[in-house]
């Protein structure tokens, strides 16, 4: 069934992602919210809120593991909304923290208190009603769920998205789990661009490696691009009918992420160049979705696979 478009607004519109906690969200959000503390802290009354002493105990963890002081106190999210006048950044991070929470409860159910195991079943309905409530209100934040690890993931295209998960999703592949990391450290919500970078290259080198330079412990994925103009490998699409890419185009795309890696390299470089921005951050993510998948495929052809 297709998505209702709101009357008067175009499809462009419609499919705009926004950041933060938008107005149109936040009672969604914070219903949201108060739902999740309930299963994690109990409930009274009814509507429900959750138990006073085990959300205050639930918001002082959260206050340590920030290490700010995030003025969430109060009977439940409400009375902390209302004191603060407005949901802030905190609530998404408070979000984040909770999905956490949520996913600690459903993975690791031993030793779980009579309430805990009564409330384990509604824990998925929950986090698939927050993912509801991201989606339908266009945020570009999303709930991630990989590798044993559950938070606030940004949203990216979705051919892209699957073509990721495809990588990601294998428990053998080591590259796949550094993916995985990549993945993580981009669009998480605490973003560390220079280690998804990083972490991006290390993901091509566990599958690559391992074709072109087996018997090279101190391999790297420049040194492997060279060795493949050296010995002439080639992929399965190349610029012309000649093939006159040495090492066909994959070493391209591997030995452009060695040197566009800003801060990869020493000397005087100012502290703006050796930064690594979001895009090429990106950029090296999706360059080695890419190559996994072509060299998992089989796409990227040695002298002996072309004879």
């Amino acid at each position: 069934m297709a998505d209702w478009i709101p009357f008067g607004v175009s499809q462009e519109e419609s499919n705009a992602l926004v950041d933060g906690i938008p107005s149109y969200m936040e009672s969604s959000l914070l219903d949201w919210l108060n739902s999740a503390e309930v299963l994690l802290c109990g409930g009274y009354m009814i509507p429900s809120r959750p138990e006073a002493g085990r959300r205050h105990q639930l918001i002082n963890r959260f206050d340590r593991q920030t290490r700010r002081l995030s003025g969430l106190y109060g009977n439940d999210i409400y009375d902390a909304v209302s004191g603060t006048g407005g949901m802030g950044d905190v609530y998404l991070q408070y979000t984040d923290f909770l999905i956490h929470e949520l996913c600690n409860l459903k993975n690791d159910p031993y030793d779980l208190s009579s309430l805990e195991m009564s409330n384990l079943n509604k824990v998925e309905p929950c986090l698939d009603e927050l993912e509801d409530i991201l989606a339908e209100s266009g945020s570009k934040w999303k709930v991630g769920m990989r590798n044993g690890y559950e938070g606030l993931e940004e949203r990216v295209n979705s051919t892209m998205q699957a073509m990721a998960d495809e990588v990601m999703e294998d428990p053998d592949e080591l590259s796949g789990q550094l993916l995985s990391e990549a993945w993580h450290a981009i669009f998480g919500h605490n973003p560390n661009y220079s280690l998804a970078y990083a972490t991006a290259i290390k993901a091509v080198e566990a599958i690559a490696l391992r074709e072109i330079s087996p018997n090279d412990s101190k391999a790297t994925l420049s040194k492997a691009a060279q060795v493949m103009r050296d010995q002439k490998w080639s992929f399965e699409l190349e610029p012309n009918p000649a093939g006159k890419v040495d090492g066909g185009i994959a070493q391209v795309i591997m030995n452009a992420m060695m040197n566009s890696q800003p801060d990869r390299h020493g000397g005087a470089a100012s502290a703006e160049d050796a930064e690594v921005s979001k895009g090429r951050a990106e950029a090296a993510v999706y360059s080695a979705v890419y190559l996994i998948q072509c060299f998992k495929s089989g796409l990227v052809l040695s002298p002996k696979k072309k004879d």
